[in-house]
């Protein structure tokens, strides 16, 4: 009998064959024995923690077939500085974020002519599966901006399964891709899907309100699942949409398992916001200017602003590689972020939080609770759980989470919000 211990890639290529591709984990990592902690329990985070390097990594790439899939990969190799990338590799898996898909997406429209979205990563992860959808037309051609009255898709699966969902409404930039850092923490049989912010409206067209974008959601919602239960989480700016969600289906007379994290509360009764939205305006106009303007507008001084907007009021950052504009112009990705961006935070600010007559699973981050984010400027925590009491008609239960606001999305910290999100999911079955 063969002893020998299979290798990472050994062990996942096993399991690709045995299971369904939503079953299949995204890390694997052997390890002589599991981390505990004093209780007893699995320690994630010291096992996140003792990973050497993404499960990505550990597998060997295999090489492009085509033009497009080695135009693909080496923008992905040469953007997240990787000796070479294999077609079965996923994206995220790799280590790519926000600020690395916007590069992507530069250089693939200056090579290539492709222009693509942030969608377009989240639903095709591995560069065979983008460089298919290229070529089949689903994406890559220009966006026209959304029709008015228009009911454009929001809803993407992140991992599909047959159990009871969980969805997740897009935070204040609209994006749905920090969800997608989910994936290795929560069920493997847990279906993920997210709403994120539709595509921009165009100059003169009216912005959706935040009841009318939850409306929308819930038509989506609907037709994915069309009855109960349904498990819904926001983060921050997408708290106000959710919670009117929310309402929208215990109005239906559905069962809800409901989670904010750090949401933003009374925003049009908050200063910080309306700086905020000033920021996001002139970022947006100096955008525009040298979108619009070409390489006479393309001045060292307006991408000095926009680099300086940029991360005033920025979420995702990457810490490493920090962020920066195309070596000329500003792409495809600036304008179409900003735009969303504004759209999605004047909804956010023009609509009162509306009362919610379920129960809340209200989840805090250290900063929101020390009075370090914007969310609850100018009230103490005290006075911020108060005004979520009014608002809550079936009561709020509070789970508190280690780190900043922008820091337990991210990984290590991740895991606390992830264990808190499998408990309350576990609780509601």
């Amino acid at each position: 009998m063969d002893r020998r211990r299979p290798s990472p890639a050994e062990l996942r290529e096993h399991v690709r064959r045995r299971l369904p591709a939503h079953m299949v984990p995204t890390r694997c990592h052997v390890v002589g024995q599991f981390p505990v902690t004093a209780s007893g329990k699995v320690d994630r985070a010291a096992l996140v923690a003792a990973e050497p390097q993404p499960a990505a990594a550990q597998i060997a790439p295999v090489a492009p077939r085509t033009p497009l899939e080695q135009t693909i990969a080496d923008a992905w190799a040469q953007v997240l500085r990787l000796d070479r990338v294999g077609i079965d590799d996923d994206f995220f898996d790799l280590g790519g974020h926000s600020m690395a898909m916007m590069r992507v997406i530069s250089l693939l429209r200056e090579s290539h002519g492709v222009e693509l979205t942030f969608r377009a990563f989240l639903e095709h992860q591995t560069v065979a599966r983008l460089a298919a959808a290229i070529t089949d037309g689903a994406v890559g051609g220009p966006e026209a901006p959304a029709a008015p009255g228009s009911r454009n898709r929001a809803l993407l699966w992140l991992r599909r399964g047959s159990a009871t969902p969980l969805f997740c409404i897009h935070p204040g930039g609209g994006s749905a891709h920090w969800f997608q850092r989910f994936l290795p923490y929560l069920d493997p049989q847990l279906p993920l899907a997210a709403f994120e912010w539709p595509k921009p409206h165009g100059d003169h067209a009216t912005i959706p309100t935040a009841a009318e974008m939850a409306r929308r959601h819930f038509d989506e919602l609907r037709a994915a699942q069309p009855h109960g239960p349904y498990r819904l989480f926001s983060w921050c700016g997408g708290s106000t949409i959710a919670a009117e969600l929310a309402t929208l289906l215990l109005d239906a007379g559905e069962e809800v398992t409901f989670m904010l994290l750090d949401p933003v509360l009374d925003a049009q009764t908050r200063p910080k916001f309306y700086e905020q939205m000033g920021f996001v305006r002139r970022l947006e106009k100096l955008v525009l200017e040298i979108d619009r303007g070409g390489p006479e507008a393309d001045t060292p001084e307006r991408r000095a602003e926009i680099m300086d907007l940029y991360e005033r009021v920025a979420n995702d950052i990457d810490e490493k590689e920090g962020m920066a504009l195309p070596e000329r112009g500003v792409g495809a990705a600036w304008p179409r972020m900003v735009r969303v961006w504004r759209e999605s935070l004047q909804a956010l600010i023009e609509y009162p939080n509306p009362r919610y007559a379920g129960r809340l699973h209200l989840i805090a981050s250290d900063a929101l609770a020390n009075g370090q984010h914007v969310v609850s400027s100018g009230q103490t925590f005290a006075d911020y759980l108060e005004r979520w009491e009014e608002l809550i008609g079936g009561g709020i239960e509070l789970h508190r989470v280690p780190g900043d606001h922008i820091g337990i999305m991210k990984p290590p910290l991740l895991v606390h919000l992830t264990d808190v999100i499998s408990a309350v999911l576990a609780g509601s079955r």
